[in-house]
């Protein structure tokens, strides 16, 4: 990652988020949250339950949401969870595998 990339970033360490995606969700707009499953700092538990326990519209359909294998080229490399009207996202994956191949960034939501 870039200097300049990472220092941006540094601007938005340990904010609650979870205050700022509900408007975003209610004006209809699409969320994606992912998180590394074996990332040590950012760990895909502690985000899934404050993404379950964010306060929305579409909060008790995003709890009791299926969870689907992401499979990128016949290979498993994480899980889905989305809401029935596929609002709002969360993707655990190996994080590496978007450092490795950064055009699956956009993947992700596409094929969601």
């Amino acid at each position: 990652m870039s200097g300049s990339v990472y220092n941006a970033f540094r601007k938005d360490y340990l904010r609650n988020h979870a205050v700022r995606i509900p408007p975003l969700l209610e004006d209809g707009i699409k969320v994606l949250i992912y998180a590394g499953e074996y990332d040590l700092i950012c760990n895909w538990l502690g985000n899934l339950w404050w993404v379950r326990e964010m306060k929305w519209s579409g909060q008790r359909q995003f709890y009791g949401a299926s969870i689907a294998s992401y499979v990128v080229d016949g290979n498993l490399k994480g899980q889905l969870n989305m809401d029935l009207y596929h609002s709002l996202r969360f993707l655990t994956l190996d994080i590496w595998f978007l450092w490795i191949n950064p055009k699956w960034h956009w993947r992700c939501w596409i094929d969601g």
